[in-house]
């Protein structure tokens, strides 16, 4: 399956951190291709992205290993003196 995102302004995360408007291809739910300029590539399905934002997938690295690994060492305490 392809998608190919046009007209979107795209927050990119390459070394200059560029904000432009352009397309996006994705091929088998991999990005083929980023463009400033308009791909004149057939696609399974084509989505406006005019007045639309695309960011990049962020990865939320707030965990809470510390507390699972610790669970039940402080069952005596209150939950405030443990944090």
């Amino acid at each position: 399956m392809s998608v190919l995102i046009r007209d979107a302004v795209i927050v990119s995360q390459d070394e200059k951190r560029r904000i432009f408007k352009g397309s996006i291809y994705i091929e088998d739910g991999i990005i083929k291709e980023i463009s400033e300029k308009g791909l004149a590539i057939e696609a399974d399905f084509k989505i406006s992205g005019n007045g639309k934002v695309v960011l990049p997938g962020l990865i939320n690295t707030h965990t809470h290993i510390p507390m699972t690994l610790f669970r039940g060492y402080g069952d005596d305490m209150a939950l405030e003196d443990w944090l």
